[in-house]
This record gives structure tokens, C-alpha cells and sequence, in this order.
């Protein structure tokens, strides 16, 4: 009751529409952080990791949660952002990061991560295993959420110049 509270106080954010946007926006950042923690739960309980202990290291980390989007803010908003420039952590890194536990979630019989997988699919959609893209700072993966852009699987990390299509009727003429 306590987080609902805190979720829903009043804030003038704009014109109409905008405290709905800011309200889904924040609450949105509420839920995910707790469907993650509730993927996570077998993996604690199995290891015997008290879930008080989880939630002092999560309070101390997710304090800079704010501070690391505003510091992409800058980058979102241009016109054609250059996510290589500076990465904090790249969209490689983190597909490594989540992909990882694949094989430790098999290997100790917990439910498959849909979490995990859900964090794989985002950053492959934003180029993570593709060669030209893997070295980009996480704030590429607003290509797919904000903007609905993905990176095709099948294009090649290096494309190579194709000749330009022939016409076989003006040969024969």
C-alpha cells in the first residue's frame, strides 16, 4: 500500500495528456523492476541468497537509475545521435550480460528467464550480435522503443557493394 501511495502522488507535468504519459512512464519503470526481481526469485532461493539482502543491494544500485537516463538525454534527442561516441556500457556488453544466464539457469534446472530472453530480443533488435552496432552505448536500443526501428538479422556486418541490376532485354537489342 505504502508503494502505491508513493506511485500516485500528484504531479502537474503540462498540458493534457502529459500527467497520463508521466504516470505510465514512471509506473511502467515500477513493474518492470518488479517483474525482474520475480524472474530473479528462484534464481535467489536456489542459491540461498535472503531476499532482505537483495533488496538493500537493489535500493543501493537502483539509486542511480535516474541519473543514468538523464545522462543519455542529450544523445536521445538529436536528430541522428551518435551512439558510438561515448558508450557507459555497450549494447554488446549488455546482450552478454543477460544471455549469460542461459546456460546457468539450464544447468541448475530454474525456469527458463523471460526476462533474460526479453532483454536478448531488445538489444539484438538494436544491433547487439551485428558487427557494425555491438560497440553502440545502451541508448541505441531507443531505435526499437521509441522509434520502432529494428536491425534486420540478415543484413551482413559488411556488406559488400552488389553491381547494379542488369537489364537483359537492352543486351539483346
Amino acid at each position: 500500500r505504502d508503494i502505491l501511495q508513493g506511485l500516485g502522488d500528484l504531479t502537474f507535468a503540462g498540458p493534457i495528456g502529459a500527467s497520463r504519459a508521466l504516470d505510465y512512464a514512471v509506473v511502467d519503470l515500477a513493474f518492470v523492476n518488479f517483474a525482474s526481481f520475480c524472474a530473479n526469485a528462484p534464481m535467489l532461493d536456489q542459491e540461498g541468497v535472503d531476499w532482505n539482502l537483495f533488496t538493500k543491494a537493489a535500493a543501493k544500485r537502483l539509486e542511480a537509475v535516474p541519473e543514468s537516463i538523464s545522462s543519455r538525454f542529450e544523445t536521445m534527442r538529436k536528430d541522428d545521435p551518435d551512439y558510438h561516441g561515448n558508450p557507459v556500457a555497450t549494447l554488446a556488453t549488455w546482450r552478454n550480460f543477460f544471455a549469460s544466464r542461459f546456460s546457468y539457469l539450464k544447468n541448475h534446472k530454474l525456469p527458463e528467464h523471460a526476462m533474460a530472453q526479453f532483454a536478448v530480443d531488445i538489444l539484438d533488435k538494436a544491433g547487439a550480435s551485428h558487427l557494425k552496432y555491438q560497440g553502440a552505448d545502451l541508448a541505441r536500443i531507443q531505435e526499437v522503443l521509441r522509434f520502432d526501428k529494428c536491425i534486420s538479422p540478415d543484413i551482413p556486418d559488411d556488406p559488400s557493394p552488389s553491381p547494379p541490376p542488369r537489364d537483359d532485354d537492352e543486351k539483346d537489342k
